[in-house]
């Protein structure tokens, strides 16, 4: 199988893994998704700004459309620095969640807090939340067991042999199990309210740390226009993530 795989090297949910327990004793995070009720679909976001509780502190919020190197304070005034948040940010995905499992814990590990949509178990009540494209994976396999597994191609009779897993890191309270990624969807690249929707379909989780609230998920498309895309973005954030390191290395 023919294949192209980018990744920031070094880096995995195993590192996470090791040091999880320890980790939780002293830190459960905030969790926060978007939650939408009960067979109604994504909530319009402008309409509750107001009543974002956060929405005093982003004053001075600048869309990423908009962001320049004198947005920066002047000691950062770096061109690879504007250029690796811009493509961080193009790897941002927002996940829709259709379901929620019934494997969802009680309570957050090692405390008697309660873990975020316990209370929704079985139910089909759409949530959204972020996170980041990590790996792309090409695959040109002409084996038919090998084929897209997007929902469009599991229901036809040609599907597509050529397709691109995406590795998709979210909290775990987003996306908890399988059961939940294959009820899901990312939408990539969506800067402002006239960006078109180009979705992503969840396919299977790769890894998940309940502990330190990670989870590693794949998703799939065989559009060629969208997977050379992120193929491209993936590998310009690699590039330009050294070159920054490398320039902090020397300072």
């Amino acid at each position: 199988m023919a294949s192209e795989e980018l990744e920031e090297g070094g880096y995995s949910l195993n590192n996470h893994s090791a040091a999880s327990e320890e980790i939780s004793k002293y830190f459960t995070g905030t969790h926060e998704v978007q939650e939408c009720i009960e067979g109604q679909g994504e909530v319009d976001l402008h309409t509750h700004l107001a009543n974002c509780k956060k929405n005093p502190g982003h004053k001075n919020f600048v869309p990423v459309n908009e962001l320049t190197i004198e947005h920066f304070p002047p000691s950062f005034h770096d061109d690879l620095l504007l250029g690796l948040t811009k493509v961080v940010a193009d790897l941002t995905v927002r996940i829709a969640v259709q379901f929620t499992s019934l494997g969802r814990p009680e309570f957050l590990p090692g405390t008697s807090d309660p873990y975020p949509c316990y209370n929704n178990r079985g139910k089909n009540s759409m949530r959204t939340g972020t996170g980041k494209v990590w790996q792309v994976i090409k695959h040109t396999q002409e084996r038919k067991d090998r084929t897209c597994p997007c929902p469009e191609c599991v229901n036809s009779d040609t599907p597509s042999k050529v397709w691109w897993g995406v590795h998709v890191q979210t909290a775990k309270h987003v996306v908890y199990d399988s059961s939940e990624v294959i009820q899901s969807s990312c939408r990539l690249w969506f800067d402002d309210d006239t960006s078109p929707v180009v979705n992503i379909y969840g396919w299977k989780m790769e890894d998940g740390v309940t502990a330190w609230d990670l989870s590693l998920l794949t998703y799939v498309t065989h559009d060629l226009e969208v997977g050379d895309k992120l193929g491209l973005m993936k590998r310009w954030q690699v590039a330009l993530w050294r070159k920054v390191n490398l320039l902090l290395l020397r300072s």
